[in-house]
């Protein structure tokens, strides 16, 4: 989104005036994006299509990631069946869901006989070729955009694990790979949007080393794979920022763009995507269904207030086991019925969904708390603001939030209305929604 003079004039406005304020906001791109418009959440293929589909509208998203393997649709070295895919891909759109398409999967061209009798990705020449081939035919099927908003397609799913890599990472091979399938795709769809890296963690994580690989999995691997070749033919890098605080993302843009500007990337606004982020239920960050909604809410808007898409990782359990953390990711039960977290950001959405974002930032004079804002545009124009800490709670004078008074305060993850012309405010790890009333 281009913004229009006048819109960048109002929008220097607004962030100055936080800036004297002592609110050190994220630094934010010149085009003006929502909460609707950067949120998405996990489609997986073991779980009833429909029943995903459902909680995504019950949620008000405009995206979803969704995967295709390239076993599910070639049926003989470059025969393709797309039905099962079209199903699918299509149904989200129908749904009015923009896709974010995760491609990766080994093909039925080996070397060393019939799919999958190895375990290995595409890695020889013709491999990757016919990988790269694939993935061109998917995004010249499905396009570029869909009702105004970017189809992104993903090169691959955490390659930096021997999960999905199918063997020990090999951050040139994932290189090469990426780099011939990002190419492939512009030549079918010159207009796509093509992200790669699309690792577990992302190149700021603490060094792993594991030694069958023979590297450390985040910052060796992001720098041997990063190739200035592959970052010019991206036009975006994606990351999976799990961490037991969602909070430690704040202090970590400056290095990240600095990352990627020592490995070639020019853009000094990149597109940069939280493809994969969430917490599971009974994990040692997310001791209930409360404190998941909690850390979901949270994290969905600092990816947003950098203007990230942001994925949460997924729209329903995978499955029914209370006591397996793999079965209780989701915002929604396995049969569709919402979660605290789904409900909060259901809440959160239908509030605030349509404004336009302003930034989020610590705000030291207020004892750490978070700060998330943004504006709403219209004949009764609103500002809101969301309001929450890491750990423990503190007291919040409105007075140290400007001039005005609130006309709404509500904990998203109780749906607790509290006083709106209460004095003092005790800010915690619930995020508290104010709306404000803006003068003409």
């Amino acid at each position: 989104m281009i913004d229009r003079p006048t819109d960048r004039a109002s929008r220097t406005a607004r962030l100055a005036s936080l800036l004297v304020a002592g609110i050190c906001l994220a630094t934010l791109p010149a085009r003006s994006e929502t909460l609707r418009s950067l949120a998405s959440a996990q489609v997986v293929s073991n779980l009833p299509f429909d029943v995903q589909v459902a909680a995504a509208k019950d949620l008000g998203l405009r995206r979803a990631r969704i995967g295709i393997r390239i076993y599910e649709v070639e049926k003989a070295g470059g025969t393709y069946d797309w039905s099962a895919t079209d199903t699918r891909i299509r149904g989200l759109m129908a749904a009015g869901l923009t896709p974010i398409v995760t491609l990766f999967g080994r093909t039925r061209l080996t070397e060393r006989g019939p799919a999958g009798a190895d375990g290995r990705v595409p890695l020889s020449d013709p491999e990757i070729r016919a990988f790269a081939d694939f993935s061109a035919q998917v995004a010249r099927r499905y396009g570029a955009m869909h009702e105004g908003r970017q189809i992104i397609y993903e090169i691959w799913n955490e390659p930096n694990t021997k999960t999905f890599w199918g063997s020990p990472p090999d951050p040139e091979a994932y290189a090469r790979l990426a780099e011939t399938t990002c190419h492939a795709i512009h030549n079918q769809a010159p207009t796509a949007t093509v992200i790669g890296l699309a690792m577990e963690g992302t190149p700021l994580n603490k060094p792993h080393y594991v030694r069958s690989y023979g590297l450390d999995i985040y910052r060796e691997w992001a720098g041997r794979a990063a190739t200035p070749q592959l970052l010019k033919c991206l036009n975006g890098v994606s990351f999976h920022p799990y961490r037991r605080e969602p909070e430690t993302y704040l202090t970590e843009n400056a290095e990240l763009l600095r990352f990627l500007s020592e490995h070639g990337w020019k853009d000094k606004n990149p597109l940069i995507v939280n493809s994969e982020w969430g917490y599971s239920v009974g994990a040692r960050n997310a001791a209930d269904a409360d404190e998941q909604a909690a850390l979901d809410v949270r994290l969905l808007l600092i990816g947003a207030g950098f203007q990230r898409i942001t994925n949460l990782y997924q729209l329903t359990d995978g499955g029914t086991d209370p006591g397996d953390v793999r079965h209780q990711y989701g915002l929604f039960t396995s049969t569709g019925t919402p979660k605290p977290a789904g409900s909060a950001i259901t809440r959160l959405l239908k509030a605030i969904g349509d404004y336009e974002i302003d930034g989020v930032a610590s705000a030291p004079e207020l004892s750490g708390v978070i700060r998330f804002r943004a504006n709403q545009n219209g004949q009764r124009k609103r500002a809101a603001e969301v309001l929450w800490r890491s750990s423990g709670e503190t007291a919040v004078s409105v007075d140290q939030l400007g001039a005005r008074r609130p006309v709404l305060v509500k904990d998203l993850v109780s749906d607790r209305d509290l006083p709106p012309n209460a004095p003092i405010l005790t800010v915690g790890r619930n995020p508290l929604l104010l709306l404000f009333e803006v003068a003409p």
